[in-house]
């Protein structure tokens, strides 16, 4: 859902403006943290937001991305999503970029506050 009332900010939505490139940062050593994988993409209405306490710990490899913001999980192919409420504190690892899964390559945005991450999951289904 668009975050406003205003008839004519809704008739001249560019989703172009919504989504902006997330610097996520690539590893450069090995380390062990909390890691999203593909199972952790939503499933249903209540899974769009995903905590990093709720992801599992493991191995960090060199080339895995780390996100330290609030960011959004699309994948390239299969209209999947997530919303990862990452932080300094609780940083997570992502997938290397150039990795590719069934659903596709996975892609970090950063989303401006135009717009809802539930409308984001709605337009994947």
């Amino acid at each position: 859902m668009l975050n406003t009332n205003s008839t004519s900010a809704t008739s001249s939505f560019n989703f172009s403006e919504v989504l902006v490139n997330a610097k996520a940062k690539e590893v450069k050593e090995q380390t062990t943290g909390k890691l999203f994988q593909y199972e952790n993409l939503a499933r249903d209405w209540n899974s769009v937001y995903v905590n990093p306490d709720d992801l599992a710990e493991g191995p960090v490899t060199m080339g895995m991305r780390i996100i330290d913001e609030p960011t959004l999980l699309t994948t390239s192919s299969g209209n999947a999503m997530a919303y990862v409420m990452a932080s300094h504190d609780m940083p997570v690892f992502i997938p290397y970029s150039f990795t590719k899964e069934n659903e596709g390559y996975l892609l970090a945005y950063k989303k401006t506050p135009l717009v809802s991450a539930e409308y984001i999951f709605y337009l994947c289904k």
